[in-house]
């Protein structure tokens, strides 16, 4: 059931009237929705979901215990970007070890970032895809600009197809600090496994709501919140929340 993005007491609406199997979003909205079903005074085992399907955003296994402790159900990446065929390229199995790529549609392959020469199985670079069924518009050893690794060990569920890691962020993303190659994402993942204390009543600054153990950064599900209740465009909490390429969101300073 196509239900779009925003409204989001519609999507928890939705949710109780229909009780569907599964949802697909991304994972900061789906961590929304949770939150806000959570603040209704609501458990996630009456919608009966029995699975979720998240992608279009790196995500880390932090946002995966919270959307699952959120939703009541297991949580599964999925992988595409719309210069090759949009959501569909890898999406993870019941084991959740790595991505199964569709491998007789696509050809992977991992290149360093910077001199774009192919890497072994299992160092991390930059993913290339080439597609090997498109008619319309195929293309050649596409450079996603996706950070991840790729091997070919059969699965423990017992498929055979090429797996790619859970993305580590975007090349044009990485910092180099001290000599360290830093992602965002991997800020993300430590931030997520503090514990932050509640806070008193009245402690929080500006009225909204402190950041917890388990919950994201505040520019995504605050800054959906503060959608939902009609902020302007150029809202400050909603600045960076652009559009989304290759997995990642496009920032208002590098559009």
């Amino acid at each position: 059931m196509p239900a779009s993005s925003g409204n989001t007491a519609r999507q928890c609406l939705l949710l109780r009237d229909f009780k569907p199997a599964g949802l697909c979003a991304t994972p900061s909205f789906a961590l929304h929705i949770a939150e806000v079903l959570a603040e209704q005074g609501g458990t996630p085992e009456p919608l009966g979901l029995r699975y979720g399907i998240f992608g279009a955003e790196p995500w880390t296994d932090g946002m995966r215990r919270a959307l699952e402790a959120g939703l009541g159900c297991p949580a599964y990446d999925l992988y595409g970007l719309s210069e090759v065929v949009g959501p569909g390229v890898s999406g993870e199995c019941e084991v959740r070890d790595g991505l199964h790529i569709a491998d007789d549609h696509f050809l992977p392959e991992i290149v360093d970032p910077a001199s774009g020469e192919p890497l072994g199985p299992g160092l991390q670079g930059e993913l290339v895809l080439t597609t090997l069924t498109k008619r319309a518009m195929p293309v050649i050893r596409y450079r996603t600009g996706d950070i991840t690794t790729l091997t070919t060990t059969p699965c423990r569920c017992g498929r055979t197809s090429a797996r790619m890691g859970r993305l580590v962020g975007r090349a044009d993303d990485m910092l180099i600090i001290k000599g360290v190659n830093v992602y965002p994402s991997e800020v993300e993942g430590a931030l997520l496994d503090v514990a932050v204390p509640e806070p008193r009543a009245g402690s929080s600054r500006g009225g909204q709501a402190p950041w917890r153990g388990g919950r994201p950064p505040a520019g995504s599900a605050g800054a959906q919140r503060r959608r939902d209740a009609g902020a302007p465009a150029h809202d400050p909490a909603l600045r960076g929340q652009g559009r989304s390429r290759g997995g990642t969101n496009v920032t208002e300073d590098e559009r």
